[in-house]
């Protein structure tokens, strides 16, 4: 009888270790996804998320056999918890310098042009970065259009929590130009039954990538297994399916 229980005890020992080191042992089963209302990436469709980065992510899930809901957030709210919280995610994030160090990265998952909008039939004409600052500058609220403009010393700043209200104030000139991803403003253009030549990109700043944010104390293991995940998406078709359900290729990056 004795003997049977130490073996019973071995054998049990044994499968507890192959769970552990099975390949998505390391995934987080408790993790906290959270992203924002920031169309056409990811956004609010009732009560729930969606768009392309979502979709993303939910099959991502599904390889590492997770089934985390997503919450939406504001996005300031959200990138604190990310910032502070063990076990969270936040996305679509871009990937600047200032934030290289405070986070861990999966992706990326999309590309985006950032550009400054004007009116159409405003005549403003722009030569260079230096030459918007003559300009009052509509941004989001503590994401990464403030944070640019905000680098490059711009003193005439306005920023807002939703895409809509830079829409508005751009065309009811409260707002001279407005800086944001050209899809987004696109994407905001189109929801308000609105002709894309509302606006006029006047200038491009730069092309900035789009990651999956995970806390810094995410274990490199799990960061891993992320992004195999995504990266098998990628080839195996997946993601380009993806983008073309939502008419966004021009937002899906290159993973090669």
């Amino acid at each position: 009888m004795e003997i049977q229980m130490f073996f019973r005890k071995v054998i049990k020992a044994l499968l507890m270790c192959c769970i552990f080191l099975s390949p998505t042992s390391f995934a987080q089963s408790h993790l906290n996804i959270m992203t924002e209302d920031w169309p056409p990436l990811n956004y609010r469709e009732g009560k729930v998320a969606v768009g392309p980065a979502v979709e993303l992510v939910e099959q991502a899930q599904k390889i590492l056999k997770q089934n985390s809901k997503i919450a939406i957030l504001p996005w300031k709210r959200a990138y604190q918890e990310v910032l502070n919280t063990k076990n969270t995610m936040l996305f679509s994030m871009s990937r600047t310098k200032e934030r290289e160090n405070l986070f861990k990265w999966v992706g990326p998952i999309a590309a985006k042009k950032y550009a400054f909008f004007a009116k159409a039939g405003s005549n403003i004409k722009l030569s260079n970065i230096e030459s918007a600052k003559a300009y009052r500058i509509g941004v989001q609220n503590g994401g990464v259009t403030e944070e640019y403009i905000k680098s490059q010393n711009f003193t005439k700043v306005d920023p807002i929590l939703k895409t809509k209200q830079n829409l508005d104030k751009l065309l009811n000139g409260r707002i001279n130009l407005w800086y944001e991803g050209s899809s987004t403003v696109y994407d905001t253009l189109k929801k308000e039954g609105l002709p894309e030549n509302t606006v006029e990109e006047v200038l491009v700043a730069k092309t900035q990538h789009l990651y999956m944010a995970f806390n810094k104390e995410t274990l490199q293991k799990e960061i891993d297994q992320w992004q195999q995940a995504l990266l098998t998406l990628y080839k195996n078709g997946e993601m380009e399916k993806i983008y073309k359900k939502y008419n966004a290729l021009h937002l899906m990056p290159n993973l090669d």
